[in-house]
């Protein structure tokens, strides 16, 4: 487990960079604050495609950093973001494939203010 890596925050730095730790964390924060309209928009989620085909390493850098509550935000800000995308792109992608909005009965949700789970 991760607890059994030594130096692990240093190896990261120098086998990572910060700039790819910036880029795993903080990615669908900047993606929020982009325009939901535009030439611009296929060409984004062309490259949010590409950059969920090949998940696994970025949740590994976001596992490594004990951040998997930053991977569902991320998800969460990502179809928040798609659901304001005013644009045909929005239907080519099958985003239910990578997380299922959750019901508000039970469970975990995410109502717009925080990610909470209730029993």
């Amino acid at each position: 487990m991760n607890q059994d890596i030594i130096n692990l925050p240093q190896l990261l730095e120098n086998k990572l960079g910060g700039a790819v730790q910036y880029a795993c964390g903080y990615w669908a924060k900047h993606l929020e604050l982009s325009p939901v309209s535009g030439d611009h928009i296929h060409q984004v989620i062309a490259s949010i495609t590409k950059m969920l085909r090949n998940a696994p390493p970025w949740i590994e850098v976001m596992s490594l950093e004990n951040n998997l509550e930053g991977v569902i935000h991320s998800m969460y800000s990502l179809l928040g973001w798609l659901d304001k995308v005013s644009s045909p792109y929005y239907n080519l992608i099958q985003w239910n494939v990578f997380v299922d909005k959750p019901k508000n009965k039970g469970g975990c949700h995410y109502p717009g203010q925080g990610y909470h789970c209730e029993a």
